[in-house]
């Protein structure tokens, strides 16, 4: 079942992007929230969605008609499971697309965890 979620979308600054843009999510991982960030130049239609790592899309974050401009959207995760997610941001005839990990741990154990990977 795809859902489609909005769950905060603001557009940010006063200078016009010049690219096409899609950032890295931060905090990655995250539990459960974390912010996308992008950038259009041209004003049309523009999609992100989710997707798990089988393919399946598993929630629509954006299907608007934007105008030029920086963006950052809060995905909220809380009803999805721990796992690796793909978001691809698709507009102006062109798709990008990143990864990002839900871990759905106690914070202490998380916080355990990501210093294990950062200081591996």
């Amino acid at each position: 079942m795809v859902e489609q979620l909005i769950t905060d979308i603001k557009q940010e600054g006063f200078l016009l992007p010049d690219k096409f843009q899609l950032e890295h999510n931060y905090p990655n991982p995250f539990n459960p929230t974390t912010k996308i960030n992008f950038s259009i130049s041209n004003a049309g239609q523009y999609s992100l969605k989710d997707f798990n790592v089988l393919g399946q899309e598993v929630k629509t974050l954006l299907d608007n008609y934007l105008q030029p401009g920086s963006y950052d959207i809060n995905f909220n995760g809380k009803e999805l499971s721990s796992g690796i997610y793909i978001y691809r941001f698709v507009g102006d005839s062109k798709v990008l697309s990143k990864k990002m990990i839900l871990l759905k741990l106690y914070p202490s154990i998380l916080n355990k965890y990501v210093n294990d990977l950062l200081f591996y």
